[in-house]
């Protein structure tokens, strides 16, 4: 019988103990020194019945030094932990695992991308000029999103049509925009092959609102053969530019082919020069493929430009258009609904480039 009693004594003594730590530390823990949990990573709480949300950089905070702030935080200052299942209720405009980015407005309006504003300063088709894009890696880089709309789509969700841009025609002075084509079947680091220019290159065009289109194959030629077959290779590129769809191109002319001074005398240039109509202002410069493209989903798919070593292709600005770029031309309203121009009376064309009457 005294026994028995040891035994019960024993583990009720044993039960006591155990139960010192509130809970067992809910299974999330150790129980140590002064019944006190020691909780397992990702838990806390005086029983570690609570999970801990992931951190990120917080958007907001104390500043901890001068010029020092923007410390970690649980779900970076901008959502309330779940001590339960340990994700983060975001606040309105935030978004990702601890919160760590702005949301784009409406989605985008399913018209567009949302993007972080490192990928949209190292999009080149978003730079001015079409130039290379730039780095952005500061601490805000990867927390901020904006939206890149599609084609033809505007304002900060995406929501708005864009309407054309156009020259005011109440305007008389300004340029139109020149850039020179050049194709040649040897880079500029090798001698003169000799040989007979073959193959054909395309022409990428990115227009006023970021769409990029992209020439038919045009045959190469040699600027040292006969007139008319330089006459021939601008003509080419003349009927390829302006036959792009959408008539995104309009009105170009290209000049008649002459002597190359970029890479060598047996390669071509030709001059484009845009419409004042129909592509006003400043254009992105265009880009030119004579490498040719022949596998499988190549689109389009050609032999590019051959004849000698290392095929070299370029385009370069020589004039700067410098016509009105503006919407409506100025000379109307643009409806963000359906992307059209309604013309002040007087005035008509696409982009109300077209005047009717004096006033």
């Amino acid at each position: 019988m005294m026994k028995t009693l040891s035994i019960l004594s024993v583990a009720v003594l044993i039960a006591t103990v155990t139960a010192n730590c509130p809970n067992s530390c809910s299974g999330s823990g150790t129980c140590g020194a002064d019944d006190k949990c020691t909780c397992y990573p990702n838990y806390q709480g005086l029983d570690c019945s609570e999970r801990v949300c992931p951190f990120q950089i917080a958007f907001a905070d104390v500043a901890s030094a001068d010029n020092s702030a923007h410390a970690y935080a649980e779900c970076s200052g901008k959502g309330v932990c779940d001590r339960k299942s340990g994700t983060c209720k975001c606040f309105a405009g935030y978004e990702g695992e601890a919160c760590r980015r702005t949301s784009c407005p409406n989605g985008c309006s399913g018209h567009g991308t949302c993007e972080l504003m490192s990928e949209i300063a190292a999009d080149a088709s978003l730079a001015a000029g079409g130039a290379s894009g730039r780095v952005f890696n500061t601490w805000e880089s990867a927390k901020h999103q904006v939206c890149k709309c599609d084609t033809r789509w505007s304002g900060v969700d995406c929501s708005a049509r864009s309407c054309p841009l156009g020259d005011d025609p109440l305007t008389v002075s300004g340029v139109a925009e020149v850039q020179d084509v050049y194709v040649s079947d040897v880079d500029v680091n090798t001698a003169n092959s000799g040989t007979d220019m073959t193959g054909s290159y395309t022409v990428s065009f990115t227009d006023q609102f970021n769409g990029v289109w992209t020439t038919r194959p045009i045959k190469g030629y040699d600027n040292d053969v006969t007139a008319g077959l330089l006459a021939r290779a601008s003509s080419d590129l003349e009927l390829a530019l302006n036959g792009l769809p959408n008539q995104v191109i309009k009105g170009a002319t290209v000049a008649t082919a002459v002597a190359n001074t970029v890479f060598n005398s047996q390669s071509t240039k030709m001059a484009v020069t845009f419409s004042q109509k129909y592509n006003p202002g400043k254009q992105n410069l265009m880009t030119i493929n004579v490498a040719g493209c022949v596998t499988s989903g190549c689109q389009p798919r050609f032999v590019g430009i051959g004849g000698g070593a290392t095929p070299a292709g370029q385009v370069l600005r020589s004039t700067d258009g410098t016509y009105e770029k503006a919407v409506c031309s100025n000379r109307g309203a643009c409806d963000a609904a359906t992307g059209l121009c309604a013309c002040h009376s007087g005035y008509y064309g696409e982009a109300c480039e077209m005047q009717t009457a004096l006033f």
